[in-house]
């Protein structure tokens, strides 16, 4: 594999209390970060919203694309829209029919395989795989560039999938330079069919194309809509998903660093904090519950339906789900997409980092209606992850500062107003799925992780 384990990896369990659990006291110190909804409209005049799911969202600079997607106006070719962040206008790229790029679709996996900074942006190439629509189940996979703005072939060992189908997590490791696929689903006549294979290919010595990892241990259930990220330790986390009958909640790890490679399944401590459901399979019919999960060092964050059908923040450290509270989210709708926005953005208002989530199904008698809105009507929804101190602490520190002998500047105060990270929020980061951004924390290990 490639993989060599660093020194000191072995994850040690801490004493005391974690730091999320200062998010219980958020209010009395800290203002509570809250949801922003923005309005879009697509540019030159056309009446008309982006409703949209089974898409994927990616930022780059001070714009944002939206690549596949189920849309009502269907086309020959994959959707693709770009939205600038200045503007709050939808530009619409979709290819013609006769462009060299993929066919209409949703479902698809999609990950950034390759990154730099150049003035300040970070430009990336995207790895695009499967999918399906209304006719067909896919196999074909794509790279699109945001800066040329095209969609290209790979090399022709990597232009085919060993099986057709949808709503499989991908995700890169920029370690081994691999990309690996788990789960999904097909369908088949009607009914649909699920996997709990794992593919690898590698992006760069690519002769052998995506290949079946053998791995050891006990596989997870077979799956589709589940998320998965690659943290610092060469580990490959999976979490949530669907079946034929139900939604998911249990977590696993795939330890890369081992030959072969080794599944666990991490015992949490505490129950899972999303919402379950059980239903009668039906042919032609997907249940949306696909959440979106993002990592940093060892721990990973989850974004997904909380109970009461709002979008709900979780991180998961040493074995414990952590509720990352903030006020007026939005309803959840089903297969919305997510990503983070960093300080590279220089039209942001706020310093710091963002989480940005858009589109989704409208779940019918699945949702109530919160006061926040909804996801599926078309707006962009934002969640500043830099925390401000509370008035009551900002004149507190003022009348404490003044009043002793250390002088500070009032930009030294601005600063403080301005926000803190907290917990740790670190700077300039991309995940390790690929995904621009940054995260709440460093979560520290995963914990109580045990191979069956």
């Amino acid at each position: 594999m490639g993989r060599v384990k660093p020194k000191g990896s072995k994850t040690k369990e801490q004493d005391g209390p974690s730091r999320f659990d200062a998010w219980a006291d958020i209010s009395q110190s800290f203002q509570q970060p809250r949801w922003k909804m923005y309005e879009l409209e697509f540019e030159k005049g056309r009446d008309e919203k982006v409703q949209v799911f089974g898409h994927y969202i990616v930022a780059t600079g001070d714009e944002i694309w939206c690549i596949g997607g189920f849309r009502p106006c269907e086309r020959a070719k994959i959707s693709l829209l770009k939205l600038k962040l200045h503007s709050k206008c939808w530009d619409d790229l979709t290819p013609p029919d006769n462009a060299i790029a993929p066919a209409w679709r949703w479902g698809h996996s999609a990950c950034v395989i390759g990154k730099q900074v150049v003035q300040k942006q970070v430009i990336s190439s995207i790895l695009l795989c499967g999918g399906f629509n209304k006719n067909c189940n896919h196999d074909d996979v794509w790279h699109f560039c945001p800066k040329e703005k095209v969609f290209t072939e790979p090399q022709a060992s990597l232009q085919r999938l060993p099986f057709h189908g949808a709503y499989h997590s991908l995700a890169y490791d920029s370690f081994s330079e691999e990309a690996y696929i788990f789960g999904g689903q097909c369908c088949v006549g009607g009914p649909y069919v699920y996997s709990d294979r794992v593919l690898i290919a590698q992006m760069r010595r690519h002769r052998r194309g995506w290949q079946e990892l053998r791995t050891s241990g006990v596989k997870p259930p077979a799956r589709a809509q589940h998320a998965a990220v690659i943290v610092e330790s060469g580990t490959m986390i999976i979490y949530g998903g669907a079946n034929s009958s139900s939604t998911l909640h249990d977590v696993w790890t795939l330890d890369l660093r081992k030959a072969p490679p080794q599944w666990s399944e991490v015992r949490t401590s505490s129950q899972a904090p999303f919402v379950s459901r059980f239903f009668t399979p039906r042919d032609f019919e997907v249940v949306s519950s696909r959440p979106q999960m993002a990592s940093h060092g060892s721990g990973v964050i989850v974004v997904g339906e909380g109970r009461g059908h709002c979008l709900s923040l979780w991180a998961l450290q040493l074995g414990r789900w952590h509720s990352l509270p903030a006020a007026g989210a939005p309803t959840w709708a089903g297969n919305f997409a997510a990503t983070f926005l960093g300080d590279t953005c220089s039209t942001t208002q706020n310093r710091g980092t963002r989480l940005l989530v858009f589109g989704g199904e409208n779940c019918r008698g699945q949702c109530g209606g919160l006061p926040g809105g909804a996801l599926h009507h078309g707006g962009l929804w934002t969640l500043d992850l830099i925390l401000k101190p509370s008035n009551v602490l900002q004149r507190t520190l003022r009348c404490a500062l003044q009043g002793s002998k250390t002088c500070l500047s009032e930009e030294a105060f601005e600063a403080v107003e301005l926000g803190v990270k907290f917990p740790h929020v670190p700077t300039g980061m991309l995940d390790r799925a690929g995904h621009p951004g940054l995260l709440y924390g460093e979560f520290g290990g995963l914990a109580d992780s045990r191979a069956e």
